[in-house]
């Protein structure tokens, strides 16, 4: 036996090269070539040389070339739901389920700036269940990663929460949300597998800070007008026009099921008086008063609103008469017995109707309510009436007196 290379004299050889590429997905994980052993001239390696840097970067092209694929189909997403959501918790949530389902990091935060109190909250997150910082956490504004978030991107180690410990592999990107001058909140990305990000994923990530910007400045915005359209700004209760939708909803409801609810109308005693003798400021005063009582008094259920002038409405879901007449009193004595409304001798009177028995439409039953509540007027105020028919059958008492 021959030691070292074994070499057939006068046989003419054909090479054949065997190149296999290892991928994951599009990733490339390696290359393995085979090559017969041959007496190699210089122009053969070279040829084979430039076959395995052709198949190299065809690889690394198709690799590209998914990526690029892939994260315009992640801002092709984000678009979507900026044009299409208006609230913007759900635009929040929207990304970060974006973010998580592409990129696969293991922690991501939308925190929202609160100026007032110079924090970020915590609005949206993802990611493992073991990094999660917790919605409604709050951090300062003005220090560490965030803060320096404020003015540009940062890979810095150390994540969102102050008292998570920094690991060796930990790569952090932190990347404001500004609209014009206007810091709205920070995107933050985190991963412990590895020190850093890839320079398309930094790209990518912040194309969405600004298009997330845009859209979190339209969403807000549209959030403030529509609660503005729906809040009544002197009282800070909810405006006629939402009281008639509710009702609208509600009335639906109640046809389907059967299920009885009720209004009371509430209209102020001797208001007048006060903004004659003391001014429109002082009554405006008293009707910025007489709203929080309301809805401090009222269950959360309740729709509270300001009908009109010194008149406020209050729906009760699922309410009976009974019921709703306990309720009315407890409003009236609250009226009653309150410093700043005692001392103007404001009251209320009110009025109480119950959807099916005082009325089948929306209509009947505002209109028995504002019968019952003149009733309560015209018998000298601060005091709580039902309908007609229902008093007359009610075996107890059914009005509520104090005196004035």
């Amino acid at each position: 036996m021959m030691n070292g290379p074994f070499v057939v004299p006068q046989m003419e050889l054909t090479t054949i090269i065997a190149i296999v590429a290892f991928l994951a997905g599009a990733a490339l994980l390696g290359i393995f070539w085979a090559l017969p052993y041959v007496h190699r001239t210089r122009r053969k390696a070279q040829e084979q040389d430039t076959k395995l840097r052709a198949a190299l970067a065809n690889i690394r092209q198709l690799e590209d070339e998914h990526n690029r694929a892939e994260y315009l189909s992640f801002l092709n997403n984000v678009s979507k739901a900026a044009i299409t959501s208006k609230k913007p918790v759900e635009l929040l949530n929207q990304v970060v389920d974006e973010v998580q389902r592409t990129f696969q990091f293991d922690h991501i935060s939308i925190g929202l700036v609160d100026y007032g109190r110079k924090e970020i909250e915590v609005r949206a997150e993802g990611g493992r269940d073991e990094y999660r910082i917790g919605l409604g956490k709050r951090l300062p504004l003005e220090a560490g990663v965030l803060g320096i978030a404020a003015q540009r991107n940062e890979l810095r180690p150390g994540g969102l929460a102050s008292d998570r410990p920094v690991e060796q592999n930990h790569a952090v990107l932190c990347h404001p949300i500004t609209y014009g001058e206007t810091l709205l909140g920070v995107l933050t990305v985190e991963c412990f597998t590895r020190e850093g990000f890839a320079p398309e994923e930094i790209l990518t990530l912040g194309t969405l800070a600004d298009v997330l910007a845009t859209a979190l400045h339209n969403a807000m915005t549209f959030e403030e007008m529509e609660y503005q359209s729906i809040t009544d700004c002197l009282t800070g209760l909810k405006t006629r026009r939402y009281f008639l939708e509710s009702i609208e909803a509600e009335w639906s409801r109640a046809s389907r099921t059967g299920r009885a609810f009720s209004v009371v109308l509430i209209d102020l005693d001797k208001f007048k008086a006060v903004n004659d003798n003391l001014g429109h400021l002082e009554g405006d005063l008293v009707l910025a008063r007489v709203g929080r009582i309301l809805e401090q008094k009222c269950r959360h259920s309740n729709v509270v609103a300001r009908y009109g002038g010194d008149e406020f409405i209050v729906l009760m879901p699922e309410t009976s008469l009974d019921q709703a007449r306990t309720l009315s009193e407890r409003l009236r004595s609250a009226l009653a017995s309150d410093t700043l409304l005692t001392q103007r001798k404001v009251t209320g009177s009110c009025g109480v109707a119950t959807f099916p028995a005082h009325g089948g439409t929306i209509e009947e039953l505002i209109r028995e309510a504002d019968q019952a509540m003149y009733r309560s007027k015209t018998a000298g105020g601060n005091r709580v009436s039902l309908p007609a028919e229902s008093r007359e059958s009610s075996s107890q008492q059914s009005e509520a007196r104090v005196g004035i």
